[in-house]
């Protein structure tokens, strides 16, 4: 509209739209941001510039633990975590050859700039396990059931699926009492276009969840650990996972959103074996069972662990590694396909 001057200027429910707006792509970003960096288990690693722009996330971050004022090496203490701040040094001054320096051999040169050797990852977590015995390599990390979808529904997928984990994480089995979704929404970050559904979808689930068997196993099970980590050794490789729950240490119980496929529940069910096998080489003995609860279909599928399964799991483990490090064994080799 225009203003006093003659200029064109934005009318107050322009800017009370845009600032609307503007909050809610804040709480979206936020959101993304919270559920990037709850993937992490073991530590979390955040890079930024010296001096971020205030409206960024790294600049939020600063503000909020003084960044910017907190020296190399320097701690940031939270209440269940440590931080520690690693700051690049500055870059020396460029220093200007004159035309009369003599000059040096090119190959010598080269050998001077050349690339230095880094040292090959020793640490791979279950999932590049799995992706290696898939034919996918150590590149995929991270399991992406969603690939292929729409960035927009992706994302809302990933999130649903860390809500899920956080739902099951809280739930106090022993009462039988549902931890507050608001609470979990709040918690998120989440922003009015996400919250109302992905609010509406864990209360089904919760309530669904209710009926099954495995919640009443669940509340008569006398202890639950949950998200327990864990770290296995294989010769000078480390593999790293986390386990949702373990079941009055004869259980392991994985769950899983989605839809069941056989193909995706074998993978799932060499995965289930693998933590057994963790367990039995640090506490000595392995569960008995393990349980994958598909929480879209409220299905529960029982993995059986025996002495021979857990061998089997252990060649494949052993398979993976020498996959991992780049070396192909030979048909005599490798293994048949895991059977659950």
């Amino acid at each position: 509209v225009p203003g006093d001057d003659g200029q064109m200027t934005q009318s107050t429910i322009t800017q009370a739209i845009l600032a609307r707006i503007d909050a809610a792509e804040r709480a979206e970003s936020a959101s993304i941001l919270y559920v990037d960096m709850t993937r992490a288990r073991d530590y979390l690693a955040l890079c930024g510039p010296q001096a971020p722009k205030p409206l960024s996330w790294f600049g939020a971050l600063s503000e909020l633990y003084a960044l910017t004022d907190t020296p190399h090496d320097g701690e940031i203490v939270g209440e269940k975590w440590r931080a520690r701040v690693v700051r690049q040094p500055a870059p020396s001054a460029v220093r200007v050859v004159s035309k009369d320096t003599e000059m040096l051999d090119k190959a010598e040169l080269f050998c001077r700039i050349g690339p230095v050797a880094v040292a090959e990852a020793r640490v791979f977590s279950v999932s590049q396990v799995l992706n290696a015995l898939d034919g996918r390599g150590a590149g995929h990390d991270i399991e992406e059931p969603h690939a292929g979808l729409d960035e927009e529904i992706a994302i809302l997928a990933r999130t649903r699926g860390v809500l899920v984990h956080r739902l099951f994480e809280l739930w106090d089995f022993a009462v039988g009492s549902t931890p507050s979704i608001p609470v979990l929404l709040d918690e998120a970050g989440l922003g009015l276009k996400r919250r109302a559904s992905l609010e509406e979808e864990l209360t089904r689930v919760a309530g669904q969840f209710r009926e099954t068997p495995l919640f009443t196993r669940l509340c008569a099970s006398r202890r639950i650990a949950r998200e327990m980590p864990f770290t296995l050794a294989v010769e000078d490789v480390l593999i790293v996972g986390v386990i949702d729950a373990i079941l009055d240490s004869d259980a392991i119980l994985d769950y899983k959103t989605g839809r069941y496929r056989e193909e995706q529940h074998r993978r799932y069910a060499l995965q289930v074996r693998l933590y057994a096998l963790a367990m039995k080489r640090l506490t000595g003995n392995a569960p008995r069972l393990g349980l994958i609860h598909y929480v879209d279909e409220d299905r529960t599928e029982e993995v059986p662990i025996t002495p021979a399964c857990l061998a089997e799991a252990e060649a494949a483990l052993y398979e993976a590694v020498r996959l991992l490090r780049g070396v192909t064994p030979t048909l005599g080799e490798r293994l048949p396909p895991v059977v659950a």
